[in-house]
């Protein structure tokens, strides 16, 4: 690249230069991957380890270099990843279902401030199972339950010290029908 073509891609909005690098990235990308089976190592005069598979001439007699396929999988080792992987989402999945079911308790716990038990409002909390008229009236609860705490601000934060928190049920129940 010359001078003047230097000035003619700093001239372009940014968007135009990275839509341009990222043009030429995508395109020389497959090339540099299939070619790209040696890789070397070598310390700079300025003492930084530098890596590449085209070694500076003055470098050549120190670059250490490693042939890069040895480090690729075999087809059997990519099997064998890919299992371990899904038995670990598999228990991560389980482990989650497992930390739920501890957590959705049909009851609120209760809080506890100051040696002070607080019940919290609602009691019922809702679960998977809750159907729609028992989620609207949980739902009714909790906004009772917050009202004196509403401000121009928003919620007070003591709220939630004596409300539990009821998501919205139009997502799953759709609108309110009396």
């Amino acid at each position: 690249m010359n001078l003047n073509q230097l000035k003619h891609f700093c001239a372009l909005s940014p968007r135009a230069r990275f839509q341009i690098v990222l043009l030429v990235a995508i395109f020389t990308m497959p090339y540099t991957a299939l070619s790209a089976s040696l890789i070397c190592h070598w310390v700079d005069a300025d003492g930084n380890a530098q890596f590449g598979d085209i070694i500076p001439d003055q470098y050549a007699s120190v670059a250490v270099c490693t042939d890069s396929e040895q480090y690729e999988l075999t087809a059997e080792q990519k099997r064998e990843a890919l299992e371990r992987k899904a038995a670990e989402q598999a228990r991560a999945l389980a482990d989650q279902a497992k930390q739920r079911e501890k957590t959705d308790s049909r009851k609120a716990r209760p809080s506890t401030t100051k040696n002070k038990t607080i019940i919290k409002r609602p009691i019922e909390v809702v679960t998977d199972a809750t159907d729609c008229p028992t989620w609207w009236r949980i739902y009714d609860e909790s906004a009772a339950c917050f009202g004196p705490f509403k401000t121009v601000r928003g919620i007070r934060s003591e709220a939630y010290d004596s409300c539990n928190e009821v998501p919205s049920p139009e997502q799953k129940c759709g609108l309110r029908s009396n």
